[in-house]
């Protein structure tokens, strides 16, 4: 579990620096793939089904990452089943069985517990 933490953050700071060329990466090969079959699509949202952003998706099995857009929607070609990994600073992570070509996925993500002030100024200091 740890070991898939550390991945999944290391992934996101990668993905940071080359926002563009995944990008245009995953686009080109849609592109060529073009089998609607395959794609997993969905939507992220909070507890109270208000989109998302800033949400990390990771295929375990692949590594393959998914991007969100501004309305928190994301897709992504899939050729065998696996599990997506949604990980957000102050959000739950979940982990969401997939098959190909699943439509209208919905992944709610709820709060991490609150820190009380005393962790907070433990950390200021």
């Amino acid at each position: 579990m740890i070991r898939n933490l550390l991945l999944f953050f290391m992934l996101g700071i990668l993905m940071m620096s080359t926002d563009m060329v995944a990008f245009a990466e995953t686009t080109n090969v849609r592109r060529v793939v073009g089998d609607t079959n395959r794609m997993v699509e969905g939507v992220v949202v909070d507890e109270k089904g208000k989109p998302l952003q800033g949400v990390h998706i990771l295929v375990l099995e692949t590594y393959q990452i998914a991007r969100l857009d501004e309305q928190g929607h994301f897709s992504l070609d899939a050729d065998m089943p696996g599990t997506l990994c949604f990980s957000c600073v102050g959000r739950k992570m979940q982990q969401v069985a997939f098959e190909p070509g699943m439509k209208d996925l919905k992944v709610v993500m709820s709060q991490t517990k609150k820190r009380g002030k005393k962790m907070l100024k433990g950390f200021l200091r």
